[in-house]
C-alpha cells in the first residue's frame, strides 16, 4: 500500500463504480499458503513415482539389451576387446536414448507447466510465469540417475562366460 491508510483506500476504492468489495490479503495469505503446499506434496510425489518408474523402466531395458546382446558382447571379448569398451558400447546406446529423452522432455514439460498453471489459475491466485531454472536441474539429476542405472546393469557384462559362444 505504500504507507497509504488502508480504510482510506477502501473509501476511496467504494465510490468507484463497478466496485464490489476489498478483501484484506491477511485473510487470504493461509489458503493461498495451504494450496500451495497442497499442490507442493502433489509435485513433490509425481517426481518420485517417476523417478521410480523411470529407474524400472531404464534397468529393464539395460537388462534385456545385455540379455539380447549377450552373443555379440561375448564374441567383441574373444576378439580383444577390453570389458571397459564393451561395457562403453553398451553404456553409449543408454546415453543416447537418454539425451534423446531429455531435450524433447524439457520442451514437452514446459508446454505442459504453461498449461497446468493456466488451469489452476484463479482469480485471486496467480503465479509466476518465468521458467524456474531448478526445474532444469532435473534433466542433470536425469542424466546422473541413467550413470547409476548404468553401474547397477552392466555388472552382468564383466561376468560373461567367453565359452557361452
Amino acid at each position: 500500500m505504500n504507507g497509504a491508510d488502508a480504510a482510506s483506500l477502501e473509501d476511496g476504492s467504494n465510490s468507484v463504480p463497478g466496485y464490489f468489495s476489498t478483501v484484506k490479503s491477511d485473510y487470504e495469505r493461509p489458503i493461498v499458503d495451504t494450496s500451495t503446499e497442497t499442490v507442493d506434496t502433489v509435485v513433490v510425489l509425481f517426481i518420485f513415482i517417476a523417478g521410480l518408474m523411470a529407474g524400472v523402466v531404464l534397468l529393464n531395458l539395460e537388462n534385456m539389451y545385455v540379455t539380447r546382446k549377450k552373443r555379440e558382447l561375448t564374441i567383441m571379448r574373444i576378439n580383444g576387446f577390453t570389458i571397459r569398451e564393451v561395457i562403453g558400447y553398451v553404456a553409449r546406446e543408454t546415453v543416447v536414448t537418454t539425451v534423446a529423452g531429455i531435450i524433447p522432455g524439457i520442451a514437452a514439460g514446459a508446454l505442459f507447466a504453461i498449461k497446468i498453471i493456466g488451469t489452476l489459475e484463479q482469480m485471486m491466485i496467480r503465479f509466476v510465469h518465468k521458467p524456474d531454472f531448478v526445474a532444469f536441474a532435473a534433466a542433470g539429476l536425469t542424466a546422473v540417475f541413467t550413470v547409476i542405472v548404468n553401474c547397477i546393469a552392466l555388472r552382468k557384462v564383466r561376468y560373461l562366460k567367453l565359452t557361452d559362444v
